[in-house]
């Protein structure tokens, strides 16, 4: 299944089965997910996600009294769906949704389920949409071009008394000082990264901002990455300050490590200075499907808590409903499919694992 995914994109699984294998045993903390397969056919689809705090989105915000503790919501954030071609038009799709919706809730402790997709892809979006999802005003950055291999540092970005560190447990002070809720630390035990504290150098300096984010293993190319989420920053702190540092760490650490290798980050429609400095000062290009076709541009769908809840009282049928004759082809192991419905289609049991 990976090494047909990574066909779509052009380019060579560089994951076998081992070293799949291992990933999974050292990154269960933050590699989960679930594939879907039928005795007769095999694997058919499966599902990547990982865990995240969010700060709540500006809509929410704007009810937020004064004094409060900024809030944050557990997310899972949906890395990779993939239905293999044969078995596309079935619908696998629901059942997935299904499956990804009981993560969220289960084991993740979400508030609401997010990921992306193919911009060209309006047949997914119009299921996605009927399930409840609905899309977001957000834009994906795509900042793997300050990576050290692919670009020079220019001077300005060079910021000598602002620290950038990843979030610790023992942050938790830091956090509210910020004026933030603890809960992003006490209710996220289970990761290993929380995203960045921006401050100022030296022992007790200020903190400017938070970025949330999550570590992130792509499937097919066996590669570490970022993804961030819009950053909450202090009153009277320029966005451009916290950009360039946040931007400036990133290159520095991947030039000591070969992690990360890739990095998005996500700021919401309204940030409107952000955005800006995210496309003006930098020229970052939105993150696409393929980086040369700008209708492959990323859609960012999510399902918010209410609609998680009415998918996860009314899980679909485990049952697989295709035209076997002319859509699998005969290199598949097929088995002996179970008697025609009077629709000329077979029904096949599905297993999730």
């Amino acid at each position: 299944l990976i090494g047909q995914q990574a066909n779509l994109h052009f380019t060579k699984a560089s994951s076998d089965s081992a070293s799949l294998l291992k990933m999974l045993q050292n990154e269960a903390h933050m590699v989960r997910g679930f594939f879907l397969y039928t005795e007769e056919f095999g694997a058919m689809a499966y599902a990547a996600t990982m865990p995240m705090i969010v700060v709540n989105p500006p809509e929410k915000l704007s009810n937020q009294a004064e004094g409060e503790p900024i809030p944050f919501e557990r997310m899972t954030y949906c890395e990779d769906i993939f239905i293999a071609d044969a078995f596309r038009g079935g619908g696998l799709i629901r059942i997935i949704m299904h499956e990804l919706v009981k993560t969220a809730i289960d084991v993740d402790k979400a508030e609401n389920l997010q990921w992306v997709t193919d911009g060209r892809n309006a047949p997914a979006m119009g299921v996605f949409e009927k399930l409840g999802a609905r899309k977001l005003d957000v834009a994906a950055f795509d900042l793997s071009c300050i990576l050290p291999d692919k670009y020079d540092l220019v001077a300005d970005w060079m910021i000598k008394d602002i620290d950038v560190k990843a979030v610790r447990p023992n942050d938790i002070d830091k956090i509210s000082d910020l004026g933030l809720d603890r809960s992003v630390i006490t209710q996220s035990g289970d990761m290993d990264f929380r995203g960045y504290l921006v401050s100022e150098k030296g022992r007790g300096g200020k903190i400017l901002a938070y970025v949330p984010g999550a570590k992130h293993w792509g499937t097919f190319k066996r590669e570490g990455g970022v993804y961030l989420e819009n950053p909450y920053i202090a009153t009277g702190v320029k966005n451009e300050l916290v950009v360039n540092s946040i931007v400036q760490h990133l290159a520095k650490n991947s030039s000591k490590s070969s992690w990360p290798r890739h990095v998005v980050w996500n700021v919401h429609g309204q940030e409107n200075d952000l955005l800006q400095i995210m496309e003006k000062k930098y020229s970052f290009n939105k993150s696409r499907m393929l980086a040369d076709v700008p209708e492959s541009e990323f859609t960012t769908f999510r399902i918010d808590n209410g609609t998680m809840q009415n998918i996860y009282r009314n899980p679909p049928k485990y049952l697989y409903s295709k035209d076997l004759s002319s859509e699998i082809g005969s290199s598949l192991p097929l088995g002996k499919p179970e008697a025609a419905n009077d629709d000329g289609h077979s029904k096949h049991k599905m297993n999730m694992s």
